[in-house]
């Protein structure tokens, strides 16, 4: 997952939000990373000089990364009168990437957390330890996934993921990737709660800009 702000005309990517547009600033894009670059952070994968079939063996091999190493979601809040049941989950990436070239704004590592928002394997079995099918997500910057019990329109949770995803993006500096949060059912992604409204995805544009 990277913020909207990184050059589509270099990086081969594609959305992440389906119903996106090109100029749309609101959702982060999804590309593919070949290492760890030599100034912090992660080395993205240009386009330039890459042959289209070798483009789709990378889409390929990214895709089925997507669903290896080491993860895991951490019961961040509990809720109930008697017995309480987990409420909101954080998930955790692989703790072994070098900390120094992971090292994010506003403090903490990129665990790789936020890209596990694309396993739908792993996001349905956060509704699994949950007990919903329905939830929403929060991704605010590289190396945070935050999920919870949500159907769309339900305000209450979804004011206080709107103010977790802006607290934490605000503090995110160059990697911070979006204040939105995604529904999601049965795993796959379903819409977006956004800065005053809510829409639900009717199509799935989902092309990488290669041809």
């Amino acid at each position: 997952m990277v913020p909207a702000s990184t050059d589509r005309s270099t990086v081969l990517l594609r959305r992440f939000y389906p119903q996106d547009g090109d100029d749309e600033a609101a959702h982060p894009w999804v590309a593919i990373a070949t290492g760890f670059a030599t100034g912090g952070g992660l080395e993205l994968q240009k386009i330039a000089g890459l042959a289209a079939s070798d483009a789709r063996a990378l889409i390929a091999q990214a895709t089925a990364n997507v669903a290896e190493g080491p993860r895991r979601w951490d019961v961040a809040e509990k809720s109930g009168l008697l017995f309480k049941k987990p409420s909101l989950l954080r998930g955790m990436g692989d703790l072994t990437v070098p900390v120094a070239a992971m090292t994010t704004d506003g403090g903490g590592v990129d665990d790789l957390a936020s890209d596990l928002v694309l396993d739908e394997a792993f996001m349905a079995g956060a509704g699994a330890q949950l007990g919903k099918t329905a939830l929403i997500a929060a991704i605010p910057k590289r190396g945070w996934l935050l999920v919870g019990k949500c159907r769309p329109g339900e305000l209450p949770v979804m004011l206080k993921f709107a103010a977790m995803a802006k607290g934490i993006a605000g503090r995110g500096g160059r990697h911070a990737l979006t204040t939105n949060c995604y529904f999601f059912q049965d795993g796959r992604l379903h819409g977006v709660s956004g800065d005053g409204y809510v829409s639900i995805l009717t199509e799935r544009d989902d092309r990488w800009n290669v041809s």
